[in-house]
């Protein structure tokens, strides 16, 4: 039987209704986890200084055990978390510092290095969910603006992400899935004003409302549900035992929650979907307290437990806070899915990412830029990450880029090709990106690999059943397929794309050609266009579990070459983008309808007319589970 979900990523699969019913009653909770109660992990802070972890499960009641260590003992640094890492950003002991650290939070053990931040920071707000970390604001020690951002499921540099509506620091944050809040603080006298980002876009945060009173040093660590977003402490110069709430998804004002179970300032925060609490603190000594509150209701905190280190200017996490989401099936439509088309030739070359939803005819709006300009690259994607691999500028590329498909911006460095090349084929899974071919200037039978959630150059993967550049490829989630190339060859290749090893043969094409697209479900491959050395307008289809030849589709609304040479599609529409006719760069979007036969439809038009580009989205074959 197929696997049975919830799954943040996409509803794609067989659901079986007794885990449907435990993701709505749970608000969330994850089938299968290791820890289905969510964890709380502390870190740092002083008393004197700190360099210990320790931890709870939330949903209990209990004190807390020992868990690992930072890789330096620090104070006042940003915490974020997914339900499986758990970060620390800056801090001070008091030299200030721009460390990033991570725990993997089902296990115990020691921090180990994510990368660093834009610059050494103390005192920020934080605000993450599945995709993205946010540290915003904070003192170097003026108070800041900027706000930072780190890929959760990568290691790397933090980068920027856009600004506060005014310099804050000494605040706290907290996030839904898709906002991320600052709360009170200094800016520099105190503040009681929360302001708001949306975590898909890079900008500037806007006003959302204020607080209750205004305040510093309030709780450290993300406390929320998925609607309900809570700060608990902090002092007006004096200790508070105050906690606010908001609700996350209207602007507006927060209000009284109940109260702690003691006053102080700079606790740690901690939350699963349903209870949320506070650690440590400053009352005016380091404090052990350990208090908890349900989220849905309103009332005072209760005694959960003690640190066994008493912290003041710690840090805390958990791998189910509300900014962390489960997805109701009902509510989340299979087949949905975001395109993107990057950089080509115009006739010079560009940069440029175009976007649109597949779902929904109409043109395509700008994403950002690829790092260089460059021509016959190509593309593959996960459920969240987009990748740009070779090309020439003219210098053929060993580049490459990479970029978060669901917010806007430009690419970031990624790492290298094994062999620089361009024209290259790509296809993958929601795990691996393969790179298939290419010219490095003559052709090659090179296929290398990439694991799409870690930097890192590429690996061998091994070889194609000939040389040759200039042909596409596609995906199921098992299964990878290049099709045609120079030399003007119909040969079909395929291999798992979870092994390593050479490509093995498929079938053959109608007829020999090369330049053409691609598109496809999980099930299906389609090959489009191209040229044969006349350009064509064939589309033709494989099964791809089964080996044999290509079978006619139907036909593109005209002739046409140069097309992207990787998958682009959701689970129901593929996409036939751009490409050439003599001299005559194409703006064409057009589609089919994959599970049918048919001619393409006029869908809308790309930014600009251009060739040679890179193509994919983030529900093609290879991720329809």
């Amino acid at each position: 039987m197929a696997t049975s979900y919830p799954r943040r990523t996409t509803t794609g699969g067989v659901w079986k209704v007794t885990d449907v019913a435990k993701n709505l009653l749970t608000k969330g909770t994850w089938r299968g986890s290791s820890i289905p109660g969510g964890r709380g992990i502390f870190a740092g802070g002083e008393s004197p200084t700190l360099q210990g972890a320790e931890y709870i499960t939330i949903s209990t009641t209990g004190n807390a055990a020992d868990f690992g260590e930072l890789s330096v003992g620090r104070t006042r640094q940003a915490c974020v978390s997914s339900n499986t890492r758990a970060v620390w950003g800056g801090g001070s002991d008091p030299t200030l510092y721009n460390v990033i650290d991570y725990f993997t939070i089902a296990s115990t053990g020691n921090a180990a290095d994510f990368g660093d931040m834009t610059q050494t920071m103390q005192v920020a707000a934080e605000g993450s969910n599945s995709i993205r970390g946010l540290i915003m604001g904070g003192s170097n020690p003026g108070r800041q603006i900027e706000i930072d951002y780190i890929t959760m499921a990568t290691t790397g540099n933090a980068l920027d992400f856009g600004d506060l509506s005014a310099v804050r620091g000494n605040s706290g944050g907290t996030s839904s899935p898709t906002r991320a809040f600052a709360g009170a603080g200094a800016a520099p006298g105190m503040t009681a004003s929360v302001d708001m980002v949306e975590f898909a876009a890079l900008g500037t945060a806007i006003d959302f409302g204020d607080l209750t009173q205004a305040r510093n040093n309030p709780s450290k660590g993300i406390v929320s549900s998925s609607t309900i977003g809570v700060w608990g402490g902090g002092r007006t110069p004096t200790l508070q035992n105050t906690i606010d709430y908001i609700t996350m998804a209207s602007l507006g004002d927060g209000a009284d929650f109940g109260d702690l179970t003691d006053a102080r300032a700079y606790v740690s925060g901690f939350s699963n979907m349903t209870r949320g609490g506070f650690a440590g603190g400053y009352d005016p000594s380091a404090s052990n307290i350990i208090d908890y509150i349900t989220i849905a209701s309103t009332g005072n905190a209760t005694d959960f437990g003690d640190l066994g280190d008493a912290a003041a200017y710690g840090g805390g996490c958990s791998n189910a806070h509300g900014g962390i989401e489960a997805y109701d099936p009902r509510l989340v439509p299979v087949g949905s899915g975001r395109a993107l088309y990057a950089c080509g030739m115009t006739p010079s070359k560009v940069a440029n990412i175009d976007f649109w939803d597949i779902a929904t005819l109409g043109n395509a709006v700008d994403f950002g830029d690829a790092e260089s300009a460059r021509a016959f690259c190509s593309s593959a994607a996960s459920y969240t990450r987009a990748i740009i691999a070779g090309g020439d500028t003219p210098a053929i590329l060993n580049d490459i880029d990479s970029f978060e498909i669901q917010s806007t911006g430009n690419a970031a460095d990624f790492a290298n090709l094994s062999v620089a090349r361009s024209s290259l084929g790509s296809l993958s899974s929601n795990t691996r990106a393969i790179f298939v071919g290419g010219s490095a200037p003559a052709v090659s039978n090179v296929v290398d690999y990439i694991t799409i959630a870690s930097v890192g150059d590429a690996a061998d993967f091994g070889n194609l059943t000939d040389s040759t550049s200039r042909m596409p490829g596609i995906s199921s989630p098992t299964r990878g397929i290049r099709a045609g190339g120079l030399s003007h060859v119909n040969t079909i290749d395929y291999h798992a794309i979870a092994s390593t090893g050479d490509f093995a043969d498929f079938g053959d094409l109608s007829a020999a050609r090369c330049c053409m697209g691609s598109t496809g479900s999980s099930t299906r491959g389609v090959f489009y266009g191209g040229q044969e050395p006349a350009e064509m307008n064939t589309i033709e289809y494989i099964t791809i579990a089964s080996a044999g030849n290509a079978t006619d589709f139907g036909d593109l609304t005209g002739t046409r070459t140069d097309l992207p040479h990787s998958a682009m599609s959701n689970a129901t529409r593929g996409m036939c983008v751009g490409g050439t006719t003599p001299g005559n760069p194409l703006n064409l979007i057009e589609y089919i309808t994959i599970a049918s036969t048919g001619d393409s439809v006029d869908f809308g038009d790309l930014t600009s007319g251009r060739y040679g580009s890179a193509a994919t989205s983030d529900f093609h074959g290879g991720l329809q589970v």
